[in-house]
């Protein structure tokens, strides 16, 4: 009589089994993660480019003009963004960035440049004798054709404040730390994803941000450098 076989795993069998499957999820997981927050990455830089869109057609409409934040208007019921979705196409959706975690302490997670704001009185100059407050800007960079590099100079920012702010606060920046104080300049990873001044978006990093910032380069400041 022929004798039985069996094909059944020992116990030593299967946890061996089950510490390769464990070191391959250990090693698959990180990977997956670095995946999603990419793909999250890339999906708050096209958020901006959508942004960006819609501000050259506002432009195209308004003789080059810069949609203006509450900054201006004093109020959030038409900031930037409001208007952009108003009448120019911009998804609702678009104002979160999948990254922020602090977006529901906020109606949306970019801002704009104040640098692109009109004259302010109280700000720039004082109400009653028309001189120019210090810190204050003596000139109002409301329209595209102002600006001396426009691929180079930032309109909208990841805000890494709270609140209901549309707009930050760069005039008067005298180093490259204050930027991180307002700017959400390593919510993904090293980088942080910035619409500029001609309607492109793109991401930049922590440390390019500061080397930019140093050496004078019109990151933020419209008519020159910093």
């Amino acid at each position: 009589m022929a004798r039985s076989l069996h094909a059944g795993f020992t116990l030593i069998e299967l946890l061996v089994v089950i510490a390769i499957i464990a070191l391959l999820i250990g090693i698959l997981l990180p990977a997956l993660g670095k995946a999603r927050a990419s793909a999250r990455s890339l999906r708050c830089l096209a958020n901006e480019r959508s942004m960006g869109q819609s501000v050259t057609l506002y432009q195209n409409d308004w003789d080059g003009h810069f949609p203006l934040s509450s900054h201006s208007t004093g109020t959030l019921l038409d900031s930037w963004l409001d208007v952009l979705e108003d009448g120019y196409g911009l998804d609702p959706a678009v104002k979160r960035c999948p990254e922020d975690e602090d977006f529901e302490r906020r109606p949306f997670s970019y801002v704009t440049n104040d640098h692109f704001e009109a004259l302010t009185p109280g700000i720039d100059f004082d109400p009653f004798t028309g001189q120019t407050l210090p810190g204050g800007r003596r000139r109002a960079i409301t329209r595209v054709h102002q600006v001396l590099y426009p691929s180079e100079t930032a309109y909208a920012v990841e805000w890494a404040g709270s609140g209901d702010i549309d707009h930050l606060h760069s005039v008067g920046w005298e180093a490259a730390e204050e930027i991180s104080q307002q700017v959400a300049v390593t919510r993904h990873g090293i980088s942080s994803n910035f619409i500029f001044a001609d309607g492109h978006a793109a991401s930049l990093t922590w440390e390019g941000v500061q080397d930019r910032f140093n050496a004078g380069r019109p990151l933020f400041n419209p008519v020159g450098g910093e």
